[in-house]
């Protein structure tokens, strides 16, 4: 029978992962800080942090600069609406290109002052754009020409982030969540009773609703936002959640500092994508065919297929037991069948990391040693890549 002793310093013994990411940066010169990606077609943009706007027609083989008018080559936000391109900026509004970003013009009319953008979301005709600086929300409906702003009921008119599903439009500012069912033309706060601690990134898919922020990690809505709950487990919180995206069933959070999680599960569990991934503050993600991209800050771009990610199944609950639970001094893990190259992964209730092994065998005993008492919660990950997660109480 074997054991794990939990003391509060991090034991790590990675599985082999023949999977991983790869960095496709030729064409930068360097190692941007990637602030925005976005998809056209077979094309992919790259928006960073004072190099303006990339390009890439091979799937990020090669990337080429694409800043002819872009006077404002801080990037915040890319957007895609048929074969117009729209970029965000810090403090310079929004340009927009019709010609694959051969050429920017500023449409900025309409904006005033408001020139910081970090948001964009499309639905049809409408373009709606998210600013910081209590610029709120603005609406388009011929491309850019002119801007409405639409801040009613907005209580935090600083956006970070936009969403759009069916006639639902989120709105994630520092500290809350709005909803509007009008086009914008009023705002619901829907963040109450939770607290949203800055918030900076949204997705939606149907009723269900990811919210990204910097000190909670991962905030989820099964109800069009009626109520939330942290779904941090497997993540840790300390990792600022920075962007995430939807692909069918599986949800992809990139953070600063942990690199990429993924969840099939509604975010009840998460586990790292990373890798091959040097650089693991991640700040944008996107999907461009069958390959994920990852924009990092300060080490550009990585990618992988998506057939590569795991492919996660939950167990049953009757595959194992964890008895005494709660308890005081030990408590075993027992397995109805032989495991082989297993991995569990135990984190306190922040998401924080405290031990990390491969097990093999059928029995697994698990140690206080010098940890506090308080809730914590068991990964485990059988060699197929099934997954179920516990929750284990010292007293």
């Amino acid at each position: 029978m074997k054991k794990i002793v939990l003391i509060a310093i991090i034991g790590l013994f990675a599985p082999v992962v023949k999977a991983q990411w790869t960095p496709v940066n030729n064409g930068f010169g360097g190692y941007p800080y990637v602030s925005a990606l976005a998809v056209s077609g077979t094309n992919i943009f790259c928006g960073t942090d004072g190099n303006g706007v990339y390009l890439s027609t091979n799937n990020g083989g090669n990337w080429t600069a694409v800043n002819t008018g872009l006077t404002n080559q801080t990037i915040e936000a890319l957007a895609v609406n048929g074969a117009n391109i729209f970029a965000g900026t810090n403090g310079g509004g929004i340009f927009l290109s019709t010609n694959n970003g051969s050429s920017w013009s500023p449409v900025n009319t309409g904006l005033g002052t408001n020139l910081v953008i970090t948001s964009f979301a499309i639905s049809g005709t409408n373009i709606f754009a998210g600013c910081d600086n209590l610029g709120g929300v603005f609406l388009s409906t011929n491309n850019g020409t002119n801007w409405t702003q639409l801040n009613t009921g907005l209580a935090n008119p600083n956006i970070y982030g936009l969403a759009i599903s069916g006639t639902n439009i989120f709105a994630g500012s520092y500290d809350g969540v709005f909803l509007s069912t009008n086009n914008g033309t009023s705002w619901t706060d829907v963040s109450t009773p939770s607290t949203f601690p800055s918030l900076t990134s949204l997705a939606v898919s149907g009723t269900n609703v990811f919210a990204a922020t910097r000190f909670s990690g991962m905030l989820f809505s099964p109800n069009t936002g009626g109520t939330w709950m942290e779904k941090n487990n497997g993540m840790d919180t300390t990792d600022w959640a920075m962007a995430v995206i939807i692909n069918g069933p599986k949800i992809l959070v990139g953070s600063n500092g942990g690199g990429v999680f993924e969840s099939i599960n509604n975010g009840n569990s998460w586990i790292a994508e990373n890798s091959g991934l040097t650089n693991t503050n991640v700040y944008s993600l996107a999907i461009c065919g069958t390959n994920v991209f990852a924009g990092t800050w300060g080490g550009g771009i990585f990618t992988r297929p998506l057939s590569q990610l795991t492919e996660i199944s939950e167990l049953s609950e009757s595959t194992l037991t964890i008895s005494p639970n709660p308890f005081t001094t030990q408590t075993t893990i027992s397995f109805n069948q032989e495991q082989k190259n297993t991995i569990i992964k135990i984190t306190d209730v922040l998401g924080k990391e405290i031990k990390t092994q491969i097990f093999s065998g059928k029995q697994l005993i698990i140690e206080k040693g010098d940890l506090k008492q308080g809730i914590y919660f068991v990964q485990i990950i059988d060699e197929n890549k099934n997954v179920i997660n516990k929750k284990i109480v010292i007293q």
